[in-house]
């Protein structure tokens, strides 16, 4: 959204994980396509606020496809597991793309990557899920306005952890930049 160079880049471990990922997304895709020939995949939207691609659009729903490692499969399973709360990007960006393609339900599918088990998770387009969207594009749209990035929080984890942690950095093109950030010393502030 806003200028602001990369100072890191994707290391062969992290390629490896996300052409991986690629793989079995299309995979899952062509499944899809097999059942529902009127399926639309990769489908590509403009709005003001942004550009994305959905990954499978059917006439009710539109469907987004994650793969996952193992442990986040097993805490799916769990009781205490809240998908707007534990993978709140995800349930985001799925809900966003079913309200710009005018649908009346977001689908997520999950994979966990080792023994490729799926969860689905259906999802209603109401007020309560489409304020969350809402929301979240007014806190963009307040980011774009001022030009500057809030603090390096690690908003996608809910606070457990960060991009500066052990398992995330190598997949955040913005490492270096993020880490150490104190509150008013933000070295996101775009000069451009």
């Amino acid at each position: 959204m806003l200028d602001v160079p990369k100072t890191n880049f994707s290391d062969a471990q992290a390629l490896r994980v996300m052409s991986n990922g690629k793989i079995i997304h299309r995979w899952i895709q062509n499944i899809i396509k097999k059942q529902y020939p009127e399926a639309i995949l990769e489908e590509e939207v403009t709005t003001h606020d942004c550009h994305t691609f959905i990954d499978v659009v059917l006439p009710d729903r539109a469907i987004e496809i994650k793969t996952c490692h193992p442990w986040m499969f097993k805490h799916m399973e769990k009781g205490d597991f809240i998908l707007s709360r534990d993978q709140k990007p995800h349930f985001l960006q799925a809900v966003h793309g079913a309200m710009v393609t005018d649908k009346d339900y977001a689908q997520l599918i999950y994979i966990e990557r080792q023994n490729l088990l799926m969860k689905e998770f259906i999802i209603p387009i109401t007020g309560e899920t489409a304020w969350k969207v809402d929301e979240e594009l007014a806190t963009l749209r307040e980011i774009k306005i001022k030009n500057w990035l809030p603090e390096p929080i690690p908003r996608a984890f809910e606070g457990k952890e960060c991009c500066w942690g052990k398992k995330n950095n190598k997949f955040c093109p913005y490492y270096n930049k993020c880490k150490g950030v104190t509150n008013g010393d933000n070295p996101h502030t775009s000069t451009a």
